[in-house]
């Protein structure tokens, strides 16, 4: 297995050396191949950050820089049409220390221990949760997943969470196909696979 870590970065100047860091960290305990690649966009300081880490860590990042913000979207296809020619799955997590690069050993057992395709980190499933977030933000993201689960085929719970380990085959037939620019990109991205016979696991997380 080698994962190539497609990673939007918008203003996360002090948060990406620390994610970059704690990735590295728990693919090398996995005893898996990474390449992480970012999307940065907005200050160039996020550039320095990972400049230096280059320089002084064992870790080789790649990176695209855009001065102003693309959308999710974008962001995400820009980094799919740069994934590495070698990797077998692909990876993607926000970049703001949201979700816990630790706990991605769940996701790579059950791609092993299952015949699913895309695993996707659920707040809303058994053991997972949200730890922090404002009660309003809490309820409003529950309405909108609860809205798609009556109104699309799609089973999962957490129709929204962009913490996701996918074949290198999900990427490759349905990366291009995606359209929206916002937030919507995560559920069209789980339609369109769903659609195309793609088979989806959930895992719990802890969304911080």
């Amino acid at each position: 297995m080698k994962i190539t870590a497609v990673i939007p970065a918008y203003d996360e100047q002090e948060n990406i050396g620390e994610l970059a860091l704690r990735l590295q960290k728990s693919i090398d305990d996995l005893q898996i191949d990474v390449d992480i690649y970012f999307v940065v966009q907005g200050e160039s300081s996020a550039v320095t950050v990972l400049e230096d880490l280059n320089k002084h860590e064992k870790t080789q990042i790649r990176w695209t820089y855009f001065p102003q913000p693309l959308g999710v979207g974008p962001a995400f296809r820009t980094g799919f049409q740069n994934i590495a020619p070698d990797c077998t799955h692909v990876l993607t997590m926000d970049a703001d220390l949201n979700h816990q690069p630790e706990e991605l050993g769940k996701f790579v057992e059950c791609m092993h221990d299952t015949s699913t395709d895309i695993v996707v980190g659920s707040r809303y499933i058994p053991d997972g949760s949200m730890d922090g977030m404002p009660l309003w933000k809490f309820v409003l993201s529950r309405l909108v997943n609860d809205f798609f689960s009556y109104t699309t085929a799609l089973a999962i719970r957490d129709k929204t969470s962009g913490y996701r380990l996918m074949k290198r085959a999900v990427v490759d037939a349905v990366g291009i196909i995606t359209v929206a620019r916002g937030f919507e990109f995560y559920l069209e991205f789980l339609l369109h696979a769903h659609e195309t016979g793609f088979k989806i696991r959930e895992v719990p997380i802890v969304y911080k």
